[in-house]
Formats: structure tokens, C-alpha cells, sequence
């Protein structure tokens, strides 16, 4: 008769077998380590460690110093760990040597718990909101995150109320495919081109159609970008449209007509892109990326290295520009002052990682 398999128990971690973990060979240089929480209170007694043991092998360390009674089984707390208030990120031994620590005393490593939620990933479908009778072309939520604005085939824009997930209202005007829209920074207008060559601006608020349509494209919109807030005079007045006629048109809806005409493009333009330097940015099937002076429509400068067409660009400080004065829950910062706050937003994305550019083609993505 075959024997049966010896059944394996589970094995509960120790402080011991954690030390095995962040234990090193017995010729390696090592330390005299006292773990401790944000409260100074010691982890378990000092402890002899290898110099160079990572912040990995101090998590498994941590865990089991500090787990509590109440903790699940498979339950475990990421830490951060730091010495004199400096984060171990990559050996203790490097950030020792930066600190010019003394070699025969005790070193006190601080054990900081990170957030323990976690994020799930998205593997159905949270809500489903009829209302189009064709084919969604472009969406685009609002500036504070409270609206959704979609453009179809069905020649109608429609606002939505994202909290509530139902439909807000149906704008009807444009005689062909809404073919892109996009909202102003600061939530006052939403703008919306269509294959009847027109733009048509839309109240925020009311939903209702502001003037008469903006017409002089000669052929179907592409896209739409709006003036970023900090360089307006107080509020949103300015918005790019380009279209398949090879041109870019700027326009003013305080004069309710094209004030500049940009049309160094031999092909379908793409893509626009207003930047916060007042730069705006087209990308056109002529395989070029074309850079504008949005004061007065003079070209600064013309970037080539695409093969073939180029369909998109992205700007680093889209998202900045894009919500303008509000913060992750919808309020205005700065006191209430929507065009300090989007320069404040807008300054602190340059200052971290400047403006950069990346444009998409049909053969690869090059970073300008």
C-alpha cells in the first residue's frame, strides 16, 4: 500500500525567522539596529544586521515585530523606514555612509506604516448610461469632475451628472457628427466641433447654445483646445480649433469670430495643443508638428522626425491646464482666486517636470 504524504503544517512567522531573512554571511560588516515606532517606543529587543540590508528585508522584519493580535494571517503592513528622519531607500549601509555614522553605536531605525488600503482593479463595469442614438464620438468631464459632456453621431451634445450617473440635458444644433468637444478650464463653456465645419459654444451651467455658431472652417473639426486659465484676463475667452482643411483657427467669443488663422500645414491637422508658455502646438498628416506664437499666429519653429502622420499630442501639464483653479474635490484654491490658483497648480507641474511634449504617429512616439 503507497504511503500518504506527510501533511505540512502552516508555519507561523517569527522575529527569528525575520532575522534569517535579513541575516547576511558571517564575513560581512554588520550593525547594531534598534527598530522603534513613530511613537519611539522599541520593536523588540536591539538587533545585529547585515549593513546593507534593504528596506525589503526590513519589511519582513517589521511585521513581525510590530504585528498585532488582531491581525489577519496574510495581512501585511508596508512601512517606510528612516534614520535621523532620512528614508532608507535603497541600503542602510549607503545611507549610513552619507550620515557619517559612528560605527560602534546603536542605530535607530524608525518604522513609519503607509497606507494600507488597497486599490482594486476595475473588472466590470461600474455604470451603464443610455441616452445617444449613434456612436459616442468624444467625452470630456469638467473641470471640478461634477459633469460629463459627450459628443455623438447623432449630431447632439449631452451633459451628464457624474455623482448621480444620469443625463442632465440634450443639446441639439450641430447638422452632422459632434466630432470633438472639449470644456473650458474654468467650467463656464463647453466648445464642440462637428463634421458641419462649425464650432458651437455651450453654457456650462444652463446647457443653453452662447451666439450664433463660429463658422469658417472649410471642411470637418478635429479638435478643440481651449486658452489656458492663468493666461486669461479673468475668464475663459479664447479656444483653437483645428480641422481637415489644414488650418487652425483661434477664436474670440467675446467679438464671436476667428481673430488669427494659422496655415502653414499642407495636410489634415490633427491635433492642437494651447500651452501655459502661450505656445500652441498642431500635429498634421503632413508628418510635421508645427509651433505657433498664440499672441499673434507667428510660426516659432517646425519639428519633423515623423515618418508618417501624426496623430496626437500630449502636453506634460495637460491635466494642470485642463482643471484649471480646482483641487481633487472640485473646490477652488487660493482663496477663491480661480486664476492664482490655476498659476499656482500650472507653476508647480513646470517646476517639477517643465513642459514637455510628446506627439504619437502612425510609426512610433517621439518625446520633443
Amino acid at each position: 500500500m503507497a504511503e500518504l504524504p506527510e501533511k505540512r503544517h502552516k508555519v507561523e512567522p517569527t522575529v527569528e525567522m525575520a532575522e534569517t531573512a535579513a541575516a547576511a554571511p558571517s564575513d560581512q560588516r554588520r550593525v547594531l539596529a534598534q527598530l522603534k515606532t513613530e511613537q519611539g517606543e522599541a520593536a523588540g529587543p536591539p538587533l545585529e544586521l547585515p549593513i546593507d540590508v534593504t528596506p525589503q528585508q526590513l519589511q519582513l522584519l517589521a511585521n513581525s515585530l510590530l504585528r498585532h493580535e488582531d491581525d489577519d494571517d496574510n495581512s501585511k503592513t508596508p512601512y517606510a523606514f528612516f534614520v535621523n528622519e532620512e528614508e532608507i531607500v535603497e541600503t542602510l549601509q549607503a545611507l549610513l555612509e552619507r550620515q557619517a555614522h559612528h560605527a560602534e553605536s546603536i542605530v535607530s531605525i524608525v518604522c513609519q506604516p503607509q497606507a494600507i488600503f488597497k486599490v482594486r482593479g476595475i473588472s466590470q463595469c461600474s455604470a451603464t448610461i443610455p441616452g445617444h442614438a449613434d456612436n459616442i464620438v468624444d467625452a470630456y468631464f469638467s473641470p471640478n469632475g461634477q459633469q460629463l459632456a459627450t459628443g455623438s453621431g447623432d449630431k447632439t451634445v449631452r451633459f451628464w451628472d457624474v455623482n448621480t450617473q444620469t443625463p442632465k440635458s440634450t443639446c441639439k444644433g450641430h447638422r452632422h457628427w459632434v466630432q470633438c468637444i472639449a470644456w473650458s478650464p474654468d467650467g463656464l463653456y463647453v466648445a464642440s466641433g462637428g463634421r458641419d465645419n462649425e464650432l458651437r459654444i455651450w453654457d456650462g451651467k444652463t446647457h443653453e447654445m452662447l451666439g450664433k455658431p463660429l463658422v469658417g472652417h472649410r471642411a470637418y473639426i478635429t479638435w478643440i483646445a481651449w486658452q489656458p486659465l492663468h493666461l486669461t484676463k479673468g475668464k475663459s475667452q479664447l479656444v483653437a480649433s483645428s480641422s481637415k482643411d489644414a488650418q487652425t483657427k483661434i477664436w474670440d467669443l467675446s467679438k464671436g469670430r476667428c481673430v488669427i488663422t494659422l496655415s502653414q500645414h499642407t495636410k489634415c491637422v490633427t491635433c492642437v495643443k494651447w500651452g501655459g508658455s502661450d505656445l500652441i502646438y498642431t500635429a498634421s498628416q503632413d508628418t510635421t508638428i508645427k509651433v505657433w506664437r498664440a499672441s499673434d499666429g507667428v510660426l516659432c519653429r517646425t519639428l519633423q522626425g515623423h515618418a508618417h502622420w501624426v496623430n496626437s499630442l500630449s502636453l506634460s501639464t495637460d491635466f494642470a491646464m485642463r482643471t484649471g483653479p480646482y483641487d481633487e474635490r472640485g473646490r477652488i484654491g487660493s482663496d477663491g482666486d480661480a486664476i492664482a490658483a490655476a498659476k499656482d497648480k500650472y507653476d508647480a507641474v513646470v517646476k517639477a517636470v517643465g513642459e514637455k511634449l510628446v506627439s504619437g504617429s502612425e510609426v512610433r512616439p517621439i518625446l520633443q
